[in-house]
C-alpha cells in the first residue's frame, strides 16, 4: 500500500472522529452568555433527525440490562422506536407524531392507541418524559430553563464554557463545547429533574451529534445510556416511520392520557417501565459509567 493509499485510508477512517478539546486562549473566549446561547441554538438546530441502530442500557429499580433498539426520531416530536431481542427480532414498535401514539407489543399481541402524553410515549422507558423532550435528548439537545438569569464562565479544568441558568431557587448548569458549541453536560438543582451527558460526538457536514447519551434522574431511580451504532443524521425524512397500521386480528385498546384503558374490560396499564425491552446483561459487562469528556 503506497503513501497515497495510506493517507486516503486514514482520512476515511477519521471521518466523524471525535476532536480533542483544545483550550481556547483568553483573548478568544466568549464572555456574553447571550452570544453563547445563540451559537448553541444554531448548533442544535443543525441536527433535526437521526435514524438507525442503537443500544440502550437501563439501570432502574425495576430493571437492569441492555437491548438493541432501532430508532427514527425527528424534530420536534416524531418518534419511532423498535426494541430488538438477542437475535435482532423486533419485539414491538412505538410510534408518535407528537399528537397521537401507537404501541404494538409482539409478546402481548396487543396494540395500544391514544394521545402522545408522557405516560404513553414513555412506555419503553423507566421514566416519564414528554415527546418533545425525548426527541430533543435523542438529538443531543439539553432542554433549558426558560426566562432564567444567565452567567457565563470558562471551566479551565474541563476546557469548556460553563453556563449557569438561574430562576428563583432552580439552577441549571451547562457545560458547552468551545468549538462545535454542543452541550456536553446539563445539571439541574433545586427541582425534580434529570441530568444529561453527551459524548463521542460525530461531526459530518458541520453537524455534530453525540453518539453516547446518558440521562440520569437525580434521585437515582433510573439511568439510561443510549449509544448510537450505525445511524444516519438528517437523512431523507420518511413520515411513514411515524405511522403504524395494526396487524390484522391483533386487538386494539384505546388508552387515555394517563395510559389507562378507556374501556375497563380491556387491558392497558398506566405505568411505563420497559416491559417490551428484552433486557439482557451487557456484553461489555457493567454500565459504561460517566460519559467521557470529548
Amino acid at each position: 500500500m503506497n503513501r497515497l493509499r495510506i493517507a486516503m485510508f486514514l482520512a476515511l477512517t477519521c471521518l466523524g472522529c471525535t476532536k480533542r478539546i483544545v483550550a481556547i486562549p483568553v483573548e478568544g473566549r466568549l464572555t456574553d452568555p447571550e452570544e453563547l446561547l445563540a451559537r448553541v441554538d444554531a448548533a442544535e438546530a443543525k441536527a433535526i433527525a437521526v435514524r438507525g441502530d442503537a443500544r440502550l442500557h437501563v439501570d432502574s429499580r425495576d430493571a437492569r440490562g441492555s437491548a438493541g433498539l432501532f430508532v427514527s426520531v425527528a424534530h420536534p416530536a416524531f418518534i419511532h422506536l423498535e426494541p430488538l431481542d438477542f437475535f435482532n427480532r423486533p419485539q414491538g414498535v412505538l410510534v408518535s407524531d407528537g399528537r397521537n401514539f401507537t404501541l404494538y407489543s409482539v409478546p402481548e399481541n396487543q396494540v395500544l392507541v391514544g394521545p402522545a402524553s408522557p405516560p404513553n410515549v414513555s412506555r419503553l422507558l423507566p421514566i416519564l418524559i414528554p415527546a418533545e423532550e425525548l426527541v430533543a435528548v435523542m438529538l443531543g439537545r439539553a432542554p433549558r430553563l426558560p426566562e432564567a438569569e444567565r452567567t457565563l464562565t470558562y471551566d479551565e479544568q474541563a476546557r469548556t464554557y460553563r453556563l449557569e441558568l438561574r430562576k428563583d431557587d432552580v439552577v441549571q448548569t451547562l457545560w458547552v463545547h468551545p468549538e462545535h458549541f454542543r452541550v456536553m453536560r446539563s445539571e439541574i438543582r433545586g427541582a425534580p429533574a434529570y441530568d444529561l451527558q453527551f459524548a463521542d460526538f460525530m461531526e459530518r457536514a458541520e453537524v455534530a451529534l453525540p453518539r453516547h447519551i446518558i440521562l440520569a434522574s437525580q434521585a437515582g431511580e433510573a439511568r439510561l445510556e443510549l449509544r448510537y451504532r450505525d445511524v444516519v443524521v438528517n437523512g431523507p425524512l420518511d413520515l411513514t416511520d411515524f405511522e403504524f397500521e395494526p396487524p390484522p386480528g391483533v386487538p386494539v385498546t384505546e388508552v387515555d392520557a394517563r395510559g389507562v384503558a378507556i374501556d375497563p374490560s380491556k387491558r392497558g396499564g398506566a405505568s411505563p417501565g420497559g416491559s417490551l425491552l428484552p433486557l439482557e446483561p451487557d456484553a461489555d459487562g457493567a454500565p459504561a459509567g460517566d460519559a467521557p469528556r470529548s
